[in-house]
């Protein structure tokens, strides 16, 4: 929409009288508009207390954010908007004041900015105020676009008059206050959902949701039959997914922070979850359910160890807890050095028979959850991972946690697992969290499998929930 189009929109505002406790819901200054519908998310992308606005079509006509302006009226002022927003779909972002001449203070009409990152937006302007002024992000220009906002602040004349919203018109999320759901309880099968696309790569943002998701296969004829359906946020803790294959698939669901920081910065991490699945044999090569994610640590001193994939398993598709046989990496030594690396002990730990290296060592065990975990660390020579562009193929660390009795429900205490195996590698900064699916099948034939969630709900609390003592890992080599 051009400006005189848009001016012309705005007009109708002008005969409708302001009353703000019928046509908005005030946060400390910051007010928004009733058809705009709202949550606070702890984190998100990223970042924290952040600020999801989704504009609901019926509200203060075209205004979704507004600040009042009323006590600068007949003032002449300097007044400047800062943000950082994060959009689900592409979209322009203004930021203007419905004076007479409708002046522009933040954003741009002839941009359209793009989704599935994060924009700065500042701007400031020096502007006469009329009476009963607002200043306010369009919604002629915004579109219908779920955005998540952080670090939103209004200075007029250099001073800071904003505060950050303390309280949320919707469903807000505060870990800490959320009554706990036993999720061995949750048995209700959920229906409908939304298939997720694209069918490969991510990671993606979900509307209304703190989660990210990602799928990935490595196609071909088996896989045509791959599918992850999401039953929405308000639906079995807002995380139940259900994915379908006939192949090979990797399908995961939860926090994605990108450059993040340190796992202590995301308090205590929990997974709780419920799910039904198909027979082992639907997974003829194996496969792994629980948490799993990636970290960096670039300063650390040896390369291997400054990218970092880790996974928690639960459940498995194989009879037998999955160990060295199933986690380890054995290379030729003439792979090694086909691609590119040198066989020494900055790779890792590794086993050597004849031609074959086998990189990985238990490293101990702990107990957490109610069960005894191993604890392992690999190595994956120039292998797909998120770093190393363009190809995507690196030398990096595999950490696994694996629980030595299966089960199909329960907490996932993560920060404790963090702190496991940070007694033998640091960590670094988190790129994701994520609960995962991971179905193997290698073979020429089609084996058809589903993994159902009744209930997925992934948490950052302050407090540390009851987890009983004994959580120390114990060292391999003192068993």
């Amino acid at each position: 929409m051009n400006n005189r189009n848009f001016r012309k929109s705005i007009i109708m505002i002008l005969v409708i009288p302001f009353f703000s406790a019928v046509f908005f819901i005030s946060w400390n200054g910051l007010e928004v508009s009733n058809g705009t519908v709202t949550r606070l998310h702890a984190n998100y992308q990223g970042k924290t207390d952040v600020l999801q606005i989704t504009p609901g079509g019926n509200g203060y006509n075209d205004m979704i954010l507004i600040y009042n302006l009323r006590e600068y009226s007949g003032q002449r002022i300097t007044i400047e908007v800062s943000m950082e927003i994060w959009l689900d779909s592409p979209t322009k972002i203004v930021w203007q004041i419905n004076n007479d001449d409708w002046p522009l203070i933040a954003g741009d009409y002839g941009r359209t900015f793009e989704a599935k990152r994060w924009h700065t937006i500042r701007g400031s302007s020096t502007v006469s105020i009329g009476q009963n002024k607002m200043l306010f992000l369009s919604s002629a220009q915004f579109g219908n676009t779920s955005a998540y906002i952080v670090g939103f602040s209004v200075k007029v004349n250099g001073q800071v008059i904003s505060k950050k919203p303390e309280t949320d018109s919707g469903a807000s999320i505060d870990w800490d206050k959320k009554p706990w759901v036993d999720p061995a309880a949750q048995t209700t099968s959920l229906k409908g959902g939304t298939v997720l696309n694209p069918p490969h790569g991510g990671p993606n943002g979900l509307p209304g949701s703190p989660y990210n998701y990602e799928i990935f296969d490595y196609g071909g004829p088996n896989t045509v039959n791959n599918k992850m359906i999401w039953y929405g946020p308000n639906a079995g803790g807002g995380g139940a997914f259900k994915v379908e294959w006939s192949g090979y698939i990797l399908a995961r669901l939860g926090f994605f922070w990108g450059n993040g920081g340190v796992y202590t910065q995301y308090k205590n991490i929990y997974v709780d979850y419920n799910f039904t699945r198909s027979a082992n044999n639907t997974a003829p090569s194996g496969g792994f359910i629980g948490v799993y994610g990636w970290s960096r640590n670039p300063s650390a001193a040896k390369p291997v160890e400054r990218l970092i994939e880790f996974y928690i398993v639960d459940d498995w598709f194989t009879n037998a807890a999955p160990g060295p046989q199933q986690i380890f990496q054995t290379y030729t030594k003439t792979q090694i050095r086909e691609k590119g690396e040198t066989l020494n002990s900055d790779l890792g730990p590794y086993t050597e028979r004849g031609n074959n290296i086998t990189f990985g060592e238990e490293l101990g065990s702990f107990e957490v959850d109610g069960a005894v975990y191993k604890l392992y660390r690999g190595t994956r020579v120039k292998e797909g991972c998120i770093d190393y562009p363009p190809d995507y193929l690196g030398t990096f660390t595999q950490l696994f946690s694996v629980r030595q009795n299966r089960r199909t429900s329960g907490t996932i205490s993560v920060t404790e697992h963090f702190k496991a195996w940070s007694k033998y590698i640091e960590l670094g900064n988190l790129f994701e969290v994520k609960f995962k699916v991971e179905s193997m099948n290698f073979t020429s034939t089609q084996r058809n499998g589903f993994l159902d969630l009744s209930y997925l709900y992934l948490s950052q609390e302050t407090n540390r929930r009851n987890i009983q003592t004994g959580t120390e890992p114990v060292d391999a080599g003192r068993r």
